[in-house]
């Protein structure tokens, strides 16, 4: 036995020098050897030491050899058949699967078009560099796509274009074998953006490079999904720092992508894969996100797909396999993470000697980031088990197949997806294979990102998803870790192995619910007996337009209402009645004028003795496709009028779809008056729809009344609240609010304490979001606030519940974690303390887009005294048409010290309350690029002294306090 192994060895020896000789082999013997299995070119199973010996010899009789890599290979691949072992490892790398004449050194796009910011090639996404979740499905986008497909495929494998009017291939780098690819911008070493066109864009109207154009293969790739019958693969060679070829061992493979094509299948395929040290489709490594083989439909648990049944989120697979000799793919490593519809991947794959490491970062726009990574050591004992169950080599050593054949091309390949690809390349690597350089650490995972880990520790990378900390008891909630904030009696949220009875915890008191407006004094009740309105399209009486019907789901008693379809092509419609007499009033019956109209003076110039405001009933049906709802009212010229617009598109809209909605309007709603309308003497009024061109839109009306304005806040009310819980609310609001901050005051103004509003996250507190930058005040600052006299509202007690908003949990998911914060702010701070009130998530409070399945506004309505939105379109008043739908001013990085001014304002001549929404604060411009929530911490204190600018006769109020002033339910 050990003659017949030193034998074979030796035989090794000699077909590989006798292989590389020459290129003078016959084709024939060439073919044979190619073709024959693994296990027969290595002398095992059925053929004998003698046959082995006979091939052998063939080799010196039959003269020289053909070399790998000639024009009979395809690509200039090695070919598989030494297969790593039958022969010794090459002592010179592979010939590359291509030799481009020039590739541009390339270390991370170092300017980006578009929304991508920089990033440095050795920092992956999870470490730190900026994401933006962008939709790739754009006209340019689909029109890339289009194109794509309409070429064929595969598409050819240069990218042509032009410079300074001549041909140029646009990345001679790059060869694409399979499938097709659109390039959208490609930075090249010899020509300038300048003289760069790019025909992807559109091939009868080429246009140049933008002159900022930095991002290397940006388009699409298009897989077997939505009718396409070929998958996608290509590869590229890594270039040296001086930008010159090189077939390295170690290299490391790089790519940013956006996948779409998640379809409901009884056999799912869709993969997205990175290759490295790639000989040959024979001889690989790669890693592979993949759908897991039982997520199937939208049944399965797994599997979350929108009310159309399109899948939106897949369980999914990270791995890591090996080809080896042509035989099986053997997996050696695999870990979970979803695969998610048109979320952003980055995804990095690198080869150092024995070592293999992959990570993935997954951003989707409404879920937190998910981290992954694993590590294979290829000479590991474990996987070289793996390798020879695989191969059925019982007796293979690691000198038998060396892990670090050098051979240096790189590629990726989509499977049953599109994807949109972004900022991809092959480089070598450095010293180790973590990112920075950083050395690997003995690390326990931390699904969680809490910065407690989970598990027996392991060396890993150093990154946000692993922690050195231990004592997580839920590594897959980050609400559960040691410190965390706990309810009494919802479980063992910090950890430390004690949960209370829930009948042992004090149960917090119930808030009351307030009495809002009512429902008024009737002007109009769109009666079908008197038919007072007529209809317009485009400004154009049209006759038979305006329906009358009874609604048995209307809100006043006589159910009766009208309605009026738009033509779906972006025309108007009026729901229109005039010359009503006698006027509709919104003055006081007895002195409606505290100064009146000057008969001499063409204009109205009195003073009107405002005591109430018009509310109106009113139904939309494909509220999505309006582009305007509103109201006017005036005199009969509509020379003077008041234009009261009543649709939203800041976050949940006001008005929502096919469901019946009343609410008053302050007099300068989101338009100043047009002229100077008198408020006591309306004699025409309009309701108008606008839709957008795509879809009709119904507007309906049940009646037109009007309400009395607030006597507890005739000059109007303000308050100021703050969402989440950043530390930026403790370090910088707090001292501004409270008269801390000399910054914040004004001379002869009031400096004393402005009362606020803070509606945390509760598991947030004392946390840091890495991939955020987000910093969370801690427990004991919250509880300094609460001293203060900062009255403390809900958001959410778990972050995760948080970024879903509740209308993506079930009902009794959102009302659990509803109680459980109620029962935690109780806990610390008592009856009274704010916790009856809260703020929607991300201001989401009705189930109107796909994944969104409860209504959060009902179970709101039954948890809490009030619920707070984000929408800013309609003002709301001291008395609001619904506590559970209160109305705001977003206040964003957009958003100037003279808008705020000018809401304060209104809001004193109107009785308006005004409910400011903040949330960070941004130092430099550059950091309020960053979110779109950002304030300037300068513009803030603006904002604050504004406030406290003497003569101002608007009062400042929380929110419990304002509520307060509200009767009660019976």
């Amino acid at each position: 036995m050990l003659f017949a192994r030193e034998t074979r060895q030796g035989l090794r020896r000699k077909r590989w020098r006798c292989w590389w000789r020459s290129s003078t082999r016959s084709s024939k013997v060439k073919s044979n050897l190619v073709r024959m299995p693994w296990h027969k070119r290595l002398g095992y199973g059925a053929v004998s030491t003698v046959a082995v010996v006979a091939a052998a010899s063939a080799c010196s009789s039959q003269g020289e050899r053909e070399a790998p890599g000639s024009a009979t290979q395809p690509l200039g691949v090695t070919p598989s058949s030494w297969c790593r072992g039958a022969l010794p490892a090459p002592t010179t790398p592979a010939p590359p699967l291509f030799t481009p004449a020039l590739s541009e050194t390339y270390g991370g796009p170092k300017e980006t078009p578009g929304l991508f910011g920089p990033i440095t090639f050795g920092d992956t996404d999870a470490r730190g560099s900026s994401w933006v979740v962008n939709d790739p499905t754009t006209p340019q986008n689909e029109e890339l796509e289009s194109i794509c497909r309409g070429a064929g495929v595969p598409k050819a494998e240069r990218f042509a274009g032009t410079c300074n009017g001549k041909p140029y291939d646009l990345d001679p780098s790059l060869r694409v074998t399979q499938g097709c690819l659109r390039l959208r911008y490609v930075r090249s070493a010899s020509c300038s953006p300048a003289g760069l066109v790019d025909e992807d864009a559109n091939p009868s109207t080429p246009s140049t490079v933008p002159a900022d154009a930095g991002a290397f293969r940006r388009g699409y790739v298009v897989g077997d999904t939505n009718g396409s019958t070929t998958d996608f693969k290509a590869f590229q060679h890594p270039t040296n720092e001086e930008g010159q070829n090189a077939a390295l061992t170690n290299s490391t493979v790089r790519v940013r992508f956006n996948p779409s094509g998640l379809q409901q299948t009884p056999t799912p395929a869709e993969s997205f894969s990175v290759y490295t040290r790639y000989v040959s489709e024979d001889d690989h490594y790669v890693a592979t996100l993949r759908r897991s083989p039982g997520a199937t439909d939208c049944s399965h648990d797994g599997v979350t797909c929108d009310g159309a049944g399109n899948v939106l989120e897949t369980a999914g697979e990270l791995t890591i396999s090996e080809r080896l000799c042509g035989g099986p793919l053997v997996e050696l490593a695999r870990v979970s993470t979803p695969l998610v519809e048109n979320a952003w991947y980055a995804f990095e794959l690198t080869a150092l000697g024995s070592q293999l490491y992959t990570s993935i970062t997954t951003h989707s726009s409404g879920g937190f980031p998910v981290f992954k990574q694993l590590r294979v050591d290829l000479n590991d004992e474990a996987v070289m088990q793996q390798r020879r169950l695989a191969l059925g080599m019982p007796e293979l050593t690691r000198e038998d197949y060396p892990a670090d054949l050098p051979a240096g091309t790189n590629g990726i390949g989509v499977t049953h997806l599109a994807a949109y690809i972004d900022d991809w390349t092959t480089k070598a690597t450095g010293k180790t294979v973590c990112p920075k350089s950083a050395p690997l650490a003995s690390l326990m995972v931390d699904d969680d990102v809490d910065f407690f880990g989970g598990g027996a520790p392991t060396l890993l990378c150093p990154g946000w998803g692993y922690s050195a900390v231990p004592g997580d008891c839920n590594d897959f909630l980050r609400a559960y870790r040691p410190g965390a904030p706990e309810p009494c009696g919802f479980g063992d949220f910090n950890c430390d192995g004690v949960v209370q009875a829930p009948d042992s915890c004090a149960a917090p008191v119930e808030p009351a619910q307030r009495q809002g407006e009512g429902s008024g004094i009737l002007l109009d009740d769109a009666s079908s007996a008197q038919r007072r309105w007529v209809g317009r399209v485009n400004g154009s009486l049209v006759a038979n337009t305006v329906s009358y019907f009874t609604d048995l789901t209307s809100p006043r008693p006589d159910h009766e209402v009208l309605s009026m379809t738009t033509p779906g092509d972006g025309r108007r419609i009026e729901l229109e009645r005039t010359n009503i007499s006698p006027p509709l009033s919104f003055c006081d019956e007895t002195t409606p004028y505290l100064v009146p109209d000057d008969p001499a003076t063409p204009a109205f110039d009195g003073v009107p003795n405002l005591k109430y405001l018009p509310k109106l009933a009113v139904k939309v049906k494909n509220e999505v496709n309006a582009r305007d709802l509103a109201l006017y009212m005036g005199d009969s010229s509509f020379a003077n009028i008041y234009r009261l617009r009543f649709r939203s598109g800041q976050g949940e809209v006001y008005v929502t779809e096919d469901e019946w909605v009343s609410f008053s309007l302050s007099l300068e709603n989101a338009t100043e008056p047009q002229g100077k309308p008198d408020p006591c003497k309306i004699t025409r009024v309009r309701l108008r729809a606008v839709d957008d061109g795509t879809k009709p839109v119904t507007l309906s009306m049940d009646g037109l009344t009007k309400v009395p304005r607030s006597l507890e806040f005739p000059n109007g009310v303000v308050s100021f609240t703050f969402d989440d819980g950043f530390l930026s609310t403790y370090t910088e609001a707090a001292p501004c609010l409270d008269g801390s901050d000399a910054a914040c005051q004004v001379p002869e103004g009031y400096n004393g304490p402005i009362p606020t509003t803070i509606y945390p996250i509760i598991s947030a507190l004392g946390t840091y979001l890495p991939e955020e930058n987000d910093q969370f005040m801690s427990e004991a600052q919250l509880d300094d606030l609460h001293a203060r006299g900062w009255d403390v509202g809900v958001h959410a007690f778990d972050q995760d519940v948080h970024s879903d908003t509740y209308t993506r949990r079930t009902e009794a998911e959102g009302r659990a974690d509803m109680r459980a914060a109620k029962q935690w702010l109780f806990d610390k701070y008592g009856a009274g303390s704010g916790y009856e009130n809260m703020a929607y998530p991300k201001g989401e409070f009705f189930p109107n887009s796909p994944g969104e399945v409860t209504n959060a506004e009902s179970v709101v309505s039954t948890e809490f005294t009030s619920g707070r939105t984000i929408n800013w379109q309609l003002r709301e008043l001291p008395i609001p048409s619904d506590t559970h739908r209160l109305r705001v001013r977003y206040v964003t990085r957009t958003t100037t010290v003279a808008d705020v001014r000018k809401a304060i304002e209104i809001a004193e001549r109107n009785a308006e309350w005004v409910i400011f929404v903040f949330h960070d604060f941004a130092h430099t411009p550059e950091e309020l690029a960053l979110k779109s929530y950002f304030v300037l911490t300068e513009d803030f204190r603006a904002m604050v002294r504004v406030m406290r600018e003497p003569g101002r006769t608007i009062e400042l109020r929380n929110v419990s306090e304002v509520l307060a002033t509200l009767p009660a339910v019976p």
